[in-house]
Protein backbone atom coordinates (compact mmCIF):
# COMPACT_ATOMS: atom_id res chain seq x y z
CA UNK A 1 0.00 0.00 0.00
CA UNK A 2 2.88 2.50 0.90
CA UNK A 3 4.45 1.41 -2.34
CA UNK A 4 1.43 2.20 -4.30
CA UNK A 5 0.88 5.59 -2.59
CA UNK A 6 4.01 6.65 -3.24
CA UNK A 7 4.65 5.68 -7.06
CA UNK A 8 0.85 7.39 -7.64
CA UNK A 9 1.01 10.45 -5.49
CA UNK A 10 5.10 10.81 -5.05
CA UNK A 11 4.87 10.68 -0.87
CA UNK A 12 3.76 8.44 2.04
CA UNK A 13 1.50 9.60 4.52
CA UNK A 14 1.65 8.05 7.39
CA UNK A 15 -1.28 9.37 9.38
CA UNK A 16 -3.89 8.29 7.06
CA UNK A 17 -1.72 4.98 6.85
CA UNK A 18 -1.92 3.99 10.80
CA UNK A 19 -5.77 5.31 10.43
CA UNK A 20 -6.89 2.91 7.89
CA UNK A 21 -4.68 -0.15 9.78
CA UNK A 22 -6.41 0.71 12.76
CA UNK A 23 -9.64 0.41 11.09
CA UNK A 24 -8.82 -2.32 9.14
CA UNK A 25 -7.32 -4.49 12.20
CA UNK A 26 -8.79 -2.83 15.24
CA UNK A 27 -11.92 -4.82 15.84
CA UNK A 28 -9.84 -8.10 15.37
CA UNK A 29 -7.24 -7.44 17.97
CA UNK A 30 -9.86 -5.77 20.44
CA UNK A 31 -11.84 -9.32 20.24
CA UNK A 32 -8.49 -10.83 20.65
CA UNK A 33 -7.75 -9.22 23.66
CA UNK A 34 -11.00 -9.45 25.20
CA UNK A 35 -10.94 -13.40 24.88
CA UNK A 36 -7.41 -13.74 26.22
CA UNK A 37 -8.60 -11.52 29.03
CA UNK A 38 -11.82 -13.78 29.25
CA UNK A 39 -9.59 -16.67 29.47
CA UNK A 40 -6.92 -15.45 31.16
CA UNK A 41 -7.02 -17.58 34.40
CA UNK A 42 -7.20 -21.12 32.65
CA UNK A 43 -4.35 -20.62 30.25
CA UNK A 44 -0.67 -22.10 31.70
CA UNK A 45 0.95 -18.84 32.10
CA UNK A 46 4.38 -18.52 33.11
CA UNK A 47 5.20 -17.02 36.59
CA UNK A 48 4.84 -13.30 36.46
CA UNK A 49 2.75 -12.61 33.69
CA UNK A 50 1.59 -9.41 33.72
CA UNK A 51 -2.27 -8.69 32.20
CA UNK A 52 -2.02 -4.71 31.80
CA UNK A 53 1.36 -5.33 30.57
CA UNK A 54 0.31 -7.73 27.87
CA UNK A 55 -2.80 -5.50 27.29
CA UNK A 56 -1.14 -2.11 26.16
CA UNK A 57 1.43 -3.67 24.58
CA UNK A 58 -0.80 -5.68 22.72
CA UNK A 59 -3.21 -2.49 21.59
CA UNK A 60 -0.56 -0.42 21.06
CA UNK A 61 1.31 -2.63 18.55
CA UNK A 62 4.70 -3.45 20.74
CA UNK A 63 4.03 -6.65 22.23
CA UNK A 64 7.05 -7.71 20.31
CA UNK A 65 9.39 -5.48 22.84
CA UNK A 66 7.64 -6.99 25.83
CA UNK A 67 9.80 -9.63 27.28
CA UNK A 68 7.55 -13.18 26.31
CA UNK A 69 7.50 -14.20 30.11
CA UNK A 70 5.20 -11.35 30.60
CA UNK A 71 2.78 -11.89 27.84
CA UNK A 72 0.72 -14.67 28.85
CA UNK A 73 -2.10 -15.73 26.55
CA UNK A 74 -1.49 -12.54 24.23
CA UNK A 75 2.06 -13.95 23.12
CA UNK A 76 1.12 -14.49 19.99
CA UNK A 77 0.56 -10.65 19.52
Amino acid sequence: MLLEEFRSIGRIDFRSFYASRVLRLGAALLAGVILANALWKWCSLEAGASRSCANLGSLFYFANLISPKLLGPLLHM
